[in-house]
């Protein structure tokens, strides 16, 4: 049976539309909890250390659900997934999960895991500049409104990065454009850390982040599509995702560890170029065409519909 062209492309527009509201009701919270560090420790006494810990645990356990929500969407349907959110309530459309499959798949791959490494990178820079930019900008003697305004703009200019990363992968390798955002992140730290602390170079900091904070995500996901299928996507994005979180989890308690020990975030800053240059070389070290062994596998409502 001939799948409907028209009603693919409005169920694709459905689950987008979900997928922007869920992130927008999500994402916003978890990026602005670095403002309230400082007065949670003025007014408990935890230290910066303890409460960045706290942050870094809501990362991981966000980062440990996703392989989970990547199997039910490969066995329901993504957008069901997406609509019901935690109640779990959808019917099993008689298909079987291609979860083992994508698992054996992923564990003999290197290109995987070399994937999963980049990825771990993205999570530790984005979580410790979310949480910690606030930081940094109170011991460079900024106003506190500085701080809410750098996120605001990061958080900004992240949307349209997403969307210009996504437009340039139809295009262009993945791989490269993959180690262009990994060394623009670089280029951007060190310009950053030479340049004078005033409020235009801190918001032009935030612009510049903004625009490679998750235009990592689209040519993640469309490697390890184009390496293991379409329809092993969520199980295996899934698991990258977690990776990602473990980065964010140590980018997010490093730095109050490192700011308490030293009184700066400088080895911080240092750690995260030198693991952008190191994600920049892998990337460009994978092999973007996919091995015979990986076949695609057709789409879920493809095999539905047949």
């Amino acid at each position: 049976m001939e799948t409907n062209p028209a009603s693919n492309r409005t169920g694709a527009i459905a689950l987008t539309a979900a997928a922007v509201a869920l992130l927008a009701v999500t994402t916003g919270p978890r990026s602005v909890f670095g403002l309230f560090i400082s007065p949670l420790n003025s007014a408990t006494g935890l230290g910066i250390a303890a409460i960045s810990l706290a942050v870094a645990l809501s990362q991981l356990a966000w980062g440990a659900a996703q392989p989970f929500c990547g199997i039910l969407a490969e066995r329901y349907g993504a957008a069901r997934v997406i609509f019901a959110g935690g109640l779990l309530a959808a019917q099993a459309e008689g298909a079987p999960a291609p979860a083992p499959a994508a698992l054996r798949d992923a564990r003999a791959s290197p290109r995987y895991w070399v994937i999963n490494a980049a990825f771990f990178v993205c999570g530790l820079h984005v979580f410790f500049v979310v949480t910690h930019l606030p930081g940094v900008i109170e011991l460079c003697g900024l106003p506190a409104g500085v701080a809410g305004a750098s996120l605001a703009v990061l958080g900004l200019f992240n949307i349209a990065g997403s969307i210009a990363a996504g437009l340039v992968i139809q295009r262009y390798s993945m791989k490269r454009t993959l180690a262009a955002l990994f060394a623009a992140r670089g280029i951007g730290i060190a310009l950053f850390l030479a340049a004078p602390k005033t409020e235009r170079i801190v918001l032009a900091f935030s612009v510049w982040m903004g625009l490679t904070y998750m235009a990592v995500l689209p040519p993640v996901a469309g490697l390890i599509g184009k390496l293991f299928g379409a329809a092993r996507l969520p199980t295996l994005l899934g698991i990258t995702f977690v990776v990602h979180q473990a980065g964010a989890f140590l980018g997010s308690w490093l730095g109050g560890v490192v700011l308490e020990a030293t009184g700066s975030y400088d080895l911080m800053w240092i750690l995260d170029l030198a693991l952008a240059a190191l994600a920049t070389g892998v990337s460009l070290a994978l092999r973007e065409q996919p091995r015979a062994l990986f076949k695609p596998v057709p789409p879920v409502y493809a095999r539905r519909s047949a």
